[in-house]
């Protein structure tokens, strides 16, 4: 399980309570938790669903994007591909490129579309 996800949505939930000037009690009394489950949710030690983050993004009124967003991009490709090790076929690499090359291209248009 990738923990860093967590991590992430909890560090948005921290600056959001921070923008809105919330306590982490405020947001446990909205989602009938406690502040030590809060709390757990903000540093990312507990896992949390889709129900819970579209209660979290309720309560907070932001989308559930604003949830998942990254503060810096991750590299697409290196996630996706980080598997396969070395590639030592001349024919597979150029066979990577064009992938890559393609990636690339949908994440540009998706963030064009985004804009």
């Amino acid at each position: 399980m990738d923990h860093d996800i967590f991590k992430q949505i909890g560090a948005n939930i921290a600056r959001l309570l921070e923008e809105q000037d919330r306590s982490q009690q405020s947001l446990a009394d909205d989602l009938h938790i406690s502040k030590q489950v809060m709390s757990k949710i903000i540093n990312g030690a507990k896992a949390i669903n889709a129900m819970e983050l579209q209660a979290i993004a309720k309560s907070l009124h932001v989308g559930i994007d604003n949830l998942l967003k990254s503060p810096t991009p991750y590299a697409p490709t290196q996630l996706a591909f980080g598997f396969m090790g070395q590639i030592t076929n001349e024919e597979t690499q150029e066979e990577f490129n064009h992938l890559n090359a393609a990636i690339k291209e949908i994440l540009l248009l998706e963030e064009l579309l985004d804009a």
